[in-house]
């Protein structure tokens, strides 16, 4: 009988242990609810800056900057791809020259070499 008794101790205290740390977790994970009006201020200078400029034009005025800045970059990096272009080509140029001139003298010595062996 004792035993049984401590049994249904112990179950009961389990039971509103667990009751305590379900009441703790589930009023934790509730949101806290504040209601909060927003004034026309609050919109107004979400839209307006402070010196009294429409934000959405500034945004606008600084887009078309960075945009005019990127066109001004793909300018400049084209031009550096085109002047390296003709760096390479200046360069292609001047090893066909030499490639040409090493066969003609080739070509010279071939004709020394038959001479003189004949």
């Amino acid at each position: 009988m004792k035993r049984r008794t401590r049994d249904w101790w112990m179950t009961g205290i389990a039971v509103v242990v667990m009751g305590a740390i379900f009441f703790i977790a589930f009023s934790a994970a509730q949101p806290v609810t504040k209601e909060e009006t927003v004034t026309l201020e609050e919109i107004y200078a979400l839209l307006v800056t402070e010196d009294g400029r429409n934000r959405l034009d500034v945004i606008e005025e600084w887009l078309v900057d960075l945009d005019e800045e990127v066109d001004l970059i793909y300018l400049q990096a084209k031009e550096m791809m085109e002047e390296e272009g003709w760096q390479f080509e200046k360069q292609k140029w001047t090893l066909d020259d030499i490639k040409f001139l090493l066969d003609a003298i080739q070509d010279k010595i071939d004709a020394i070499k038959t001479k003189v062996g004949a």
